[in-house]
């Protein structure tokens, strides 16, 4: 289903009205002997030309410049979760149940002789939203073990009978991404530049526990997702009270807005934007408690319904 896609992903859509000018009224041209003796004198009575310097429109003051969440604090110490962790997620739009998503953290393994964790996403819609429109997908981030940072990057999904997949590599110093993907048939290539080290939406939730959160706390970011790059900004607004299923817990709402970034072959001058709350665990897990994606007058809420110290499954079962 459509809006489940757009409810763990980035969608948006802006639709910008113009006016063009009125047309000028059409000039008439009478005959000089035809006009009266005071249209024959009126050079000689005009008034004389007053220049009027053109006014300067003010320019838009540029968008502060992005330094990434590498700036901010962290906690120091040991990882705020652990290698097995799976975390799942109810996902609903005005209280109806829509389907799943959830993640888990894989064990190291080694790809191109670097050591690396696996974080791994997979959703999927219920059996009413499929009987309509199935969806269901798969996304697997290596980062690197100490730092999280994303080396690469792999998805796999099906909407209705298109099937998508994208391959991501992150550059050395991560401010290039160069993505292979396919999408309707057809398999294109891309490649995304930025002025900071980027990341992508799963490695910076996981990396956003590892963050000293404080209220009033204001961040960017460039992050990767659904073959684009967006800017991020985020703002820690205080602490809430949510649900969890070991009850009520206090959590750090953050509020995020993404826009997607320019690129020369995207030509659509509307980007696409989106809002998404995330309430982190006000304890030392920062545990995603809840998620509130916004776009396009729809919201859509994840909640979080199980959480795993050490999940059973193994990492075959979610990996690509």
């Amino acid at each position: 289903m459509k809006l489940l896609r757009h409810a763990v992903g980035l969608f948006a859509a802006s639709l910008l009205l113009g006016a063009a000018p009125p047309p000028a009224a059409p000039k008439t041209n009478t005959p000089a002997k035809a006009r009266p003796l005071i249209g024959r004198l009126r050079p000689a009575l005009r008034r004389p030309t007053v220049r009027v310097k053109p006014v300067k429109k003010k320019a838009r003051p540029a968008p502060p410049k992005c330094l990434g969440m590498e700036v901010l604090p962290t906690r120091g110490g040991a990882r705020p979760f652990a290698i097995g962790e799976e975390l799942s997620y109810e996902l609903t739009v005005a209280g109806a149940y829509l389907g799943r998503f959830e993640t888990k953290v894989g064990r190291p393994r080694t790809v191109d002789g670097e050591t690396v964790i696996p974080l791994f996403g997979r959703a999927r819609t219920n059996s009413f939203v499929s009987a309509i429109q199935p969806f269901a997908g798969r996304y697997m981030a290596m980062v690197h073990p100490e730092t999280l940072r994303p080396v690469g990057l792999r998805v796999e999904a099906k909407y209705g009978d298109d099937d998508r997949w994208e391959r991501v590599r992150f550059s050395k110093d991560l401010v290039r991404a160069t993505v292979d993907y396919r999408l309707q048939g057809h398999e294109r290539k891309r490649e995304w530049m930025t002025d900071h080290q980027l990341t992508d939406l799963l490695s910076m939730l996981y990396a956003a526990r590892s963050v000293k959160i404080t209220p009033g706390a204001e961040a960017c970011q460039d992050v990767f997702g659904a073959r684009r790059l967006w800017r991020m900004d985020a703002k820690v607004e205080g602490i809430e009270r949510v649900d969890t299923p070991a009850g009520e817990k206090d959590a750090y709402k953050v509020t995020t807005k993404f826009l997607r970034k320019h690129h020369s072959t995207l030509t659509r001058t509307n980007r696409p934007k989106a809002e998404v709350d995330i309430y982190f665990a006000a304890d030392g897990s920062q545990t995603p408690l809840k998620f509130v994606v916004r776009s396009q007058g729809v919201e859509a809420t994840g909640t979080l319904v199980r959480w795993s110290l050490e999940g059973k499954s193994t990492d075959d079962a979610w990996g690509i």
